[in-house]
């Protein structure tokens, strides 16, 4: 092996020629996969995409994506910086859009749905409790907490977001606090959610904090449809809570996935006869996946609910998850 001395004396006689490396090309993101990191905004604002994965392209690359609504609409020569695109919406008329994208003479990927408001109103979905309750159970140390979501948007969903809830003494004083997906709110609807917690100390109150304020693709806004569902007392030998259930049928032309896991979620809140929130939950669908067309039973037992009396109604809705194909 030659030194880099010997090289370099080499090379001064001629007989090697010293190698120069090539200015490397500046990689700035991929351009075959993608989607919206900001998926509606206000008509003459921006929405922005990430790119994601796949081929390589130089900083000289340029994007073009098509959006399909309202008006069909090609926005072209979209500049990449940082791995992503700025998509401006001048002159585009509002509506939601089907959209997709092609980079650097790359192939053309699908985007999700976007959503293009009117000057004047929001770009984001809200998710606003309009009704809760709760049922606190001092022999099982649970509470079931249940509280009614609005999204006061006409045009656009919430985010899925997440709730915090504070469980109080009869002072006031906070015992405890805890946090779960609450689930996306549809535009302009309402849409259950509930948990049961277990506590060391009598509760007298509990608050529920929505949080939904972050914009999110709406990809990641879920769809939901209202499904029946019953609450049955207490079964002696397993546990001292009621148990909440309903027939979900798939209407869908793809298999549900009934796992706990990126499954489909069942979440509903619990009334008594006056018709008040007395606590509420969430289940998946026993594991079972039910191909189109197909019927399947979920059940679940609510911990802090061992009166039937305080479920003589139960308010569900399905969010549909797939297997994949």
């Amino acid at each position: 092996m030659l030194t880099g001395v010997v090289v370099a004396a080499l090379a001064a006689t001629g007989l090697v020629q010293p190698v120069v490396a090539a200015e490397p090309t500046a990689l700035t993101a991929s351009v075959d996969s993608g989607d919206w990191t900001t998926a509606s905004a206000v008509a003459g604002s921006q929405l922005h995409v990430e790119l994601t994965g796949g081929m390589w392209v130089t900083a000289a690359a340029r994007c073009t994506v098509r959006l399909a609504g309202p008006k069909a609409v090609r926005v072209t020569n979209l500049r990449i910086v940082d791995g992503g695109v700025a998509v401006p919406t001048t002159g585009i008329k509002a509506g939601r859009y089907r959209g997709s994208m092609a980079c650097g003479g790359g192939k053309s990927f699908k985007l999700s749905d976007a959503i293009i408001v009117p000057k004047g109103q929001s770009p984001r979905g809200t998710c606003t409790v309009v009704e809760q309750g709760f049922t606190y159970d001092p022999k099982s140390g649970y509470v079931s907490v249940g509280a009614m979501l609005q999204n006061s948007n006409p045009l656009v969903p919430s985010s899925d977001g997440e709730a915090i809830i504070n469980v109080m003494d009869a002072s006031g004083s906070i015992i405890k606090t805890v946090s779960g997906a609450m689930g996306s709110v549809l535009p302009g609807s309402t849409r259950p959610s509930g948990m049961s917690i277990d506590v060391e100390s009598a509760v007298g109150s509990v608050q529920f904090i929505p949080s939904c304020s972050k914009p999110a693709p709406l990809s990641n806004s879920e769809s939901y449809v209202a499904v029946p569902a019953s609450a049955s007392p207490p079964r002696p030998g397993y546990s001292s809570s009621i148990v909440v259930g309903g027939t979900v049928t798939n209407s869908w032309k793809q298999t549900l996935n009934g796992s706990s896991y990126d499954g489909s979620v069942v979440r509903f809140v619990t009334r008594n006869a006056a018709g008040q929130i007395t606590g509420g939950g969430s289940a998946d669908l026993n594991s079972v996946n039910p191909p189109p067309g197909a019927s399947v039973r979920w059940e679940t037992y609510v911990s802090g609910l061992v009166d039937i009396a305080s479920a003589t109604r139960v308010d569900a809705t399905l969010t549909p998850g797939f297997v994949a194909q």
